[in-house]
């Protein structure tokens, strides 16, 4: 074997070698990142760490790498679930940690939800405490539909159990007085003889419609023995003597809070 021969192999042998001791120290001064996934727990444990070159001693040196010397690669298990918010280091960055405990996806509807309810109750404001003038006969007291709404009253969309007695003491006053008011009849079953009906603040479709304002209809029941017909789509005044009463069927279903009893129908 001549001498240009033995000079290959050896450059051959010592490439060789120097591949051997890379592999062991794991990349000859490069940083490495192994991943491995665990079948069973369904995790991924992802290590971080630096190779280090073998000094005269055989000895690993971080710092003859390049990098700063610190501690050996550290493992860190980290769920699939934070895998991509994870850092190089397998822990989560104080700024992911933050976003994902105050998401604004996950508190949009909350915060609106807190907004919209602080901004009703900042912006409701019940009205001042009404005189009622006489207008009569018999001393009524002159009253409308507004004194007795209980949106305006009471920031209600509707009646419900409890309501009389949240109502403003201007109001409640009027329990037991004589009263005039104006509105509708709503169309019934009847078209003559009627002794009682349902009076309406009007004709549209929040009191002849399916979803009925129960404070905008008042059971109205003509005094002793009297009756009416009809009066269709025209209105006109009610006298009598006012009540301030829930009315509930026996399964708890409402269907009134006003009522006119003993009562007179004028045209004027």
């Amino acid at each position: 074997m001549n001498l240009a021969h033995r000079l290959r192999i050896g450059v051959l042998l010592g490439w060789a070698a120097t591949w051997t001791v890379c592999a062991f120290v794991q990349g000859c001064g490069q940083p490495v990142v192994t991943g491995n996934v665990d079948p069973t727990k369904r995790k991924v444990t992802i290590g971080v760490g630096v190779s280090a070159s073998q000094d005269s001693s055989g000895n690993g040196s971080p710092a003859e790498s390049g990098v700063a010397a610190t501690k050996s690669p550290d493992v860190t298990e980290v769920k699939p679930t934070d895998a991509a918010a994870a850092n190089a280091d397998g822990s989560r960055s104080a700024s992911n940690t933050a976003d994902a405990e105050s998401s604004p996806a996950s508190r949009t509807g909350e915060n609106a939800k807190s907004t919209a309810s602080k901004a009703a109750v900042a912006e409701f404001s019940p009205p001042p405490p009404r005189k009622f003038k006489v207008e009569g006969p018999n001393g009524a007291l002159r009253i409308n539909y507004d004194d007795l709404d209980v949106k305006k009253l009471l920031n209600l969309d509707n009646v419900f159990p409890g309501t009389a007695e949240k109502l403003p003491e201007w109001v409640k006053v009027l329990h037991g007085k004589t009263i005039r008011l104006r509105g509708y009849m709503k169309p019934g079953f009847q078209a003559d003889d009627i002794s009682q009906f349902v009076f309406a603040r009007d004709t549209g479709a929040c009191c002849f419609g399916p979803n009925l304002r129960f404070d905008y209809l008042i059971t109205v029941t003509m005094a002793g023995d009297k009756t009416t017909s009809l009066r269709e789509l025209r209105p006109f005044d009610v006298v009598g003597k006012f009540r301030i009463e829930l009315a509930q069927l026996d399964d708890g279903t409402i269907y009134g809070l006003y009522h006119i009893d003993d009562a007179t129908l004028l045209d004027k």
